[in-house]
C-alpha cells in the first residue's frame, strides 16, 4: 500500500487460517514500525502444520503481538484487516461467518494470498469459485498481496492492485539475534571453498522428481562425490553437499555450508524461496529458477549474481545450468 497511507495506520488485525514465514515476515516489519498488531489464527490448522507450528512458535515469544483464536472478540474494529486466504486451506463455516463480521467493521482490507497448489488455468477457476462464493467481503478488499507465486495476470488483475511479497531471510534470521549475528559474521573472499553445489530442505512430493532427477545425475558423473553437509570434502573429486530430507543442520552448521560452497541449488517448492537471499549473504551463488525471480526485490541477472533456471519445469534445463556451475572455474565464482 502506499506508504503515505500506510503511517496512519495503527490498529491491525491479521487472520488466517495457517501461518507460513512470509507471513510472519509482514508480522515482523508491522511490529518494528510499532504497529498494534493482533493475529487471529488456528492452534491448529488441518493437513501439513509443519510451517505453521514453527512460524507459531517464534511469533509465541513476540511480547508485543497479541495472539487470539480465529472467534475471539469477533467485533473488534480495525484499521487495517490483513485476510490471509489459500486455495488449499479454507476457513471453515463459522470461521467464514466471523471474516464477514470483521471485513464489515474494518476500515480497509488487504487480502494475503496463497496462490499456490495447482496450474495455471486451476488457479483462475479457483479464482472464480472464490469470488462468486464471497463476493459480499472479497469487494471490500483493495489491493492483493501474492503471498507466493506471483502470477503475470489473474482475475485479481483486473478489479485490484497487486503486488507479490519480497522475500528475505527464514524466520531464525528474522526474529533470533544469535542466528542475526552468525548471518552477519564476516566471510573470507579468498577462501577456497569445499563443495562446488550443496543444496538443502525438505524434499516434499513437489521436489521429489527433481530431487530424484539431480541426485541421478550427480550418480552418474564419476568426477562428483555426494555427502552429508557434516562430512569433510576432501579428497580428489569435487563434492556436493546434499542434505535434502537428511537431518537438518542447525543455524551454525547452515551458514557453514553457505560460507563453504559455490553454488547453492534452490530448489523450488511449493512457494518461495529465502535461500537465494541467503546464499548471497554468504557469498554463495544461487541457482534459481525464473519462476522464483520476482520474490526477492533483487535484480537478478544471470550469469553475473545467480544461475536462472529458465524452464523450471523441464530437467533438461536443470541438467543444463547444473552443467554450468561445474564446469564454472572456482576462481570465477
Amino acid at each position: 500500500m502506499p506508504q503515505s497511507k500506510f503511517l496512519s495506520v495503527k490498529r491491525i488485525g491479521i487472520y488466517s487460517p495457517s501461518l507460513h514465514p512470509g507471513l510472519a515476515a509482514v508480522i515482523k516489519a508491522l511490529l518494528d514500525d510499532g504497529k498494534d498488531v493482533t493475529l487471529h489464527v488456528k492452534r491448529k490448522p488441518e493437513g501439513e502444520t509443519v510451517d505453521h507450528d514453527v512460524t507459531l512458535s517464534v511469533l509465541a515469544q513476540q511480547p508485543n503481538l497479541l495472539i487470539c483464536d480465529l472467534a475471539d472478540d469477533p467485533d473488534r474494529e480495525y484499521d487495517l484487516l490483513i485476510v490471509g486466504w489459500s486455495h488449499w486451506l479454507r476457513f471453515a463455516a463459522e470461521d467464514l461467518r466471523t471474516l464477514r463480521r470483521r471485513v464489515a467493521r474494518a476500515r480497509r482490507v488487504i487480502l494475503f494470498y496463497d496462490a499456490q497448489f495447482g496450474h495455471y488455468w486451476q488457479m483462475l477457476l479457483q479464482q472464480g469459485r472464490a469470488w462468486l462464493q464471497n463476493r459480499d467481503w472479497l469487494g471490500r478488499v483493495e489491493s492483493v498481496c501474492y503471498a507466493t507465486i506471483f502470477p503475470r495476470a489473474d482475475c485479481w488483475s483486473f478489479v485490484r492492485r497487486r503486488y507479490p511479497l519480497a522475500v528475505g531471510p527464514n524466520l531464525h534470521f528474522l526474529f533470533e539475534t544469535l542466528a542475526q549475528q552468525e548471518m552477519a559474521r564476516p566471510w573470507q573472499v579468498e577462501k577456497k571453498r569445499g563443495f562446488v553445489l550443496a543444496a538443502t530442505g525438505a524434499r516434499g512430493p513437489y521436489r521429489a522428481a527433481l530431487c530424484d532427477h539431480l541426485l541421478g545425475l550427480f550418480a552418474r558423473n564419476s568426477s562428483l562425490r555426494v555427502c552429508d553437509s557434516g562430512q569433510a570434502p576432501g579428497g580428489d573429486r569435487p563434492a556436493v553437499a546434499w542434505t535434502v530430507n537428511g537431518t537438518r543442520p542447525t543455524i551454525a552448521e547452515y551458514v557453514r555450508l553457505l560460507d563453504d560452497t559455490d553454488f547453492l541449488i534452490c530448489l523450488p517448492g511449493t512457494s518461495w524461496t529465502q535461500r537465494p537471499f541467503e546464499a548471497l549473504t554468504r557469498g554463495a551463488i544461487p541457482i534459481l529458477d525464473a519462476d522464483n525471480m520476482n520474490m526477492h526485490d533483487i535484480p537478478w541477472k544471470d550469469g553475473v549474481n545467480c544461475l536462472i533456471v529458465k524452464q523450471p519445469k523441464s530437467f533438461a534445463c536443470w541438467t543444463q545450468v547444473i552443467g554450468r556451475a561445474l564446469s564454472t572455474p572456482q576462481q570465477r565464482c
